[in-house]
């Protein structure tokens, strides 16, 4: 529901701002109105776009990592439709009175097209088209490759796995691509960069790792989570070794073996006593 509703939202913004436009130039009662008219379809529309977006907002599965994405989609998706709804209060009245758009109407209009570009291109290119959010192909999110690269290591537990992940799906899903189309340069390189960075956040888990984990589950999840950390580590290491040499016997081997020790760590101290999601 939600991503076909917002077009409506999207498809009337440009009808109003030039018809509002026209209104200014020309004096327009006949241009004032058709902004207005597109002004109160679209909010009727918009009421629903928001509706939708809260109850996605609220199902959809959300991996590691796209947390600063999803909180600023919906914190400006909502002032953007309070700013719509305004609006088309306002003209509403303004129209009873008989009173025609002006400046001040278009840079409303103008102000409010920023902030829904602003929150579609969040929802749209990064959220879907590069993320994968309630895509079926894409695991609902959870093989979106990173967004940026980590400049500083982690600071806690969730955010070493958040850094995991987004790496590892970087890496599986450029090696999915190689696989069924060709190995390209590009693509070892990319590769040899993910694993790069999952060396980096497996170093950190392997060192502070443990005293974090230790303090959900105890002494036991500590060691395990220590000792898998690393065998990820040494594993990111010969992965990024592979790709550099561009060896694809290496990068298959060593990405399995990478992917093999993260099931073993979840199912030894993630997935213990029912905790699976």
């Amino acid at each position: 529901m939600h991503p076909a509703l917002v077009h409506v939202t999207l498809g009337v913004l440009p009808v109003i701002v030039v018809a509002y436009a026209f209104a200014v130039a020309r004096r327009s009662d006949r241009w004032s109105f058709a902004g207005d008219a597109a002004l109160w379809v679209g909010a009727l529309f918009t009421l629903g776009t928001v509706a939708s977006g809260l109850v996605a907002n609220a199902i959809v599965p959300w991996p590691g990592g796209l947390a600063t994405w999803r909180w600023l989609h919906l914190g400006v998706a909502v002032a953007s439709a309070v700013v719509f709804l305004g609006l088309a209060a306002a003209r509403f009245r303004a129209f009873r009175r008989g009173a025609a758009a002006g400046r001040g109407t278009l840079a409303v209009a103008l102000v409010l097209a920023a902030m829904i570009g602003v929150t579609g291109w969040i929802g749209g290119e990064v959220l879907v088209f590069h993320s994968g959010m309630a895509v079926t192909a894409a695991a609902h999110g959870a093989l979106a490759p990173t967004l940026a690269r980590a400049s500083a290591p982690p600071e806690d537990l969730d955010e070493a796995m958040e850094q995991l992940r987004g790496a590892w799906a970087e890496a599986s899903t450029t090696y999915g691509l190689m696989l069924v189309e060709h190995p390209t340069h590009e693509g070892y390189a990319r590769i040899a960069t993910a694993a790069k960075d999952l060396a980096r956040a497996a170093a950190w888990l392997e060192t502070d790792g443990p005293r974090h984990a230790g303090e959900h589950g105890g002494p036991e999840v500590a060691a395990t989570v220590e000792q898998m950390a690393g065998m990820f580590r040494e594993r990111a290491g010969q992965l990024e070794r592979a790709a550099a040499e561009e060896r694809w016997s290496g990068v298959t081997q060593a990405l399995g073996a990478l992917t093999s020790t993260c099931a073993g760590c979840h199912e030894a101290a993630r997935w213990r006593e029912g905790h699976a999601h």
